[in-house]
């Protein structure tokens, strides 16, 4: 199984708070919270952002933007796995509203019901063999390979240490693994 992180691959999250908030360009240098995200936000309406619970939040998941080379991700991995051999896999925070918001943008932009969505914060309990994770944040990526059995790959953004790194480098990484069986089959070691 392939899962694919929402917020950052296929969905501009970044530009997102931005509008929702309605801060400026992104400023780069400033980490807040311990975000991937270079917004330059006080702690204080990062946390605000994140408990924020009114009706209206579900509208602002379900309106993100979409990253066109998550796009081409998900086409290929369509061409590669079929429907059937992906899910994505992201956060709700602490926010049923989010749930719901993401489940709506998922089904506008890619035609996926709500059973095609993993919600979980600790992506590493799903690392078994035979799975890879395809994420923005090398937290997740790195505990989802030394955590577990499964595989990962870095989606190159500006806030992680991908950042330079082409779209085209990510696809070639995953065809790389999709065709080679063994690497999909990591060992359980005792």
């Amino acid at each position: 199984m392939i899962y694919v992180d929402m917020d950052g691959v296929v969905a501009n999250f970044a530009i997102g708070v931005q509008t929702w908030l309605n801060y400026g360009s992104l400023r780069k240098g400033i980490k807040i919270d311990d975000s991937r995200f270079d917004l330059g936000l006080d702690e204080e309406t990062w946390r605000e952002f994140w408990g924020w619970e009114s009706r209206d939040f579900v509208k602002f998941w379900e309106n993100l933007g979409l990253l066109e080379p998550g796009a081409r991700l998900i086409k290929f991995l369509d061409s590669k796995v079929g429907r059937d051999g992906w899910r994505f896999c992201t956060s709700h925070g602490k926010s049923f509203r989010a749930a719901r918001g993401k489940a709506l943008w998922a089904e506008r932009y890619f035609a996926v019901d709500p059973d095609h969505i993993i919600f979980c914060v600790e992506k590493h309990r799903l690392s078994l063999p035979g799975t890879l994770l395809i994420d923005d944040r090398d937290e997740n990526v790195d505990d989802f390979y030394n955590k577990g059995y499964g595989m990962s790959i870095l989606w190159p953004q500006p806030w992680n240490r991908a950042k330079g790194q082409s779209y085209a480098n990510a696809m070639t990484g995953i065809s790389k693994i999709l065709q080679t069986p063994e690497l999909m089959k990591r060992e359980i070691n005792g």
